[in-house]
C-alpha cells in the first residue's frame, strides 16, 4: 500500500491525484488490494472518488506501445461509520417561563459526542448552549424554541431533525400585531420631593436607585421613590416581570 485516506459513510467523496508520471494513465480499484479492475473513463491525473465503500486505488501508466506499464502503489480509502443522530424526545408544549427536559434517543454509537443547539426557527441559525449530556434541561422559556443535536464520532457527524418546544402561554406575534415595548417614565423629573414611576407593563415592580458612581442607595416595591435623596442625578432601575429598564432622574 502507498497511503491511506478516510471518509465518512453515506454521501462522501475524496480527490486522488497522481504526480510525477509520464505517459497515459488508467485508474483501477479493488476491494481487497489484490484484484484490481479498470475504472471506465478515469484516465486523468486527478480522480474524484464518491459514494464510497472501503476501496483500494492505483494507477497503471503506459508510455509507448512496447513498454511495460508502470503500476503505482495502491492507496486505501477507508470509510468510517457516520453516527446515527437519533431523535429528540420531550414535551412539545410547556407553560410560559418554565423549563423542558429533553432527551436524545435512538442514537449510536453510544460513545459518540453530543452537542445541543437551539434556535428560534427550524431553518435559521442554531446556537450551541454548551450542553453535551444525553438528557438536558432547557432554561426557562418565554417563547418557542427549536432544538437540534449533532452526534459526532471519529470525525464523522449527523444532526437530528429540529424539535419544537412550544411555549403555550407565550405572547405570539401575528402578522398584523405588534408587541408594545417596555417603557418607563419618572415624573415629575426634575423633582424636589419624590418621583412617581410609571411603566407600560402590568404587575408588581421592583425599583432600585443608584448614584452616578454605581453605588446602590435604596429600593422600593411601590411606584414612589426618591423622597430621601439629596440633590443630584441618579439612575433608577425598574424590574417588572421579565422586563428591566433604567431611567435617569434629577433631584433638586
Amino acid at each position: 500500500g502507498g497511503g491511506a485516506a478516510a471518509v465518512c459513510s453515506g454521501t462522501n467523496r475524496t480527490v486522488l491525484t497522481l504526480s510525477g508520471h509520464l505517459g497515459t494513465i488508467q485508474w483501477q480499484s479493488s476491494t481487497n488490494d489484490i484484484n484490481f479492475v479498470d475504472i471506465p473513463g478515469m484516465v486523468t491525473a486527478s480522480f474524484t472518488a464518491s459514494n464510497l465503500i472501503t476501496t483500494y486505488y492505483r494507477v497503471v501508466v503506459t508510455n509507448g506501445v512496447s513498454c511495460t506499464p508502470a503500476i503505482s502503489s495502491s492507496v486505501v480509502v477507508s470509510v468510517k461509520l457516520t453516527p446515527n443522530s437519533g431523535r429528540i424526545s420531550g414535551p412539545t408544549s410547556i407553560p410560559n417561563n418554565t423549563s423542558a427536559s429533553l432527551t436524545l434517543v435512538d442514537f449510536g454509537p453510544v460513545d459518540s459526542s453530543l452537542i445541543w443547539r437551539y434556535g428560534t426557527t427550524a431553518t435559521g441559525t442554531f446556537y450551541t448552549n454548551g450542553q453535551t449530556a444525553t438528557t438536558i434541561s432547557t432554561s426557562k422559556l418565554t417563547k418557542d424554541y427549536y432544538y437540534k443535536v449533532t452526534v459526532s464520532k471519529d470525525g464523522c457527524s449527523s444532526t437530528t431533525a429540529p424539535f419544537l418546544v412550544d411555549v403555550s402561554s407565550a405572547v405570539k406575534i401575528e402578522a398584523n400585531e405588534s408587541i408594545t415595548p417596555f417603557e418607563v417614565k419618572a415624573y415629575p423629573n426634575p423633582s424636589s420631593s419624590e418621583f412617581t414611576i410609571e411603566t407600560s407593563a402590568k404587575g408588581a415592580m421592583n425599583v432600585k436607585v443608584y448614584d452616578m458612581q454605581g453605588r446602590f442607595l435604596e429600593t422600593a416595591t411601590t411606584n414612589k421613590v426618591g423622597s430621601k435623596l439629596a440633590a443630584g442625578t441618579y439612575n433608577v432601575i425598574v424590574n417588572q416581570g421579565a422586563n428591566t429598564k433604567s431611567v435617569r432622574v434629577i433631584k433638586q
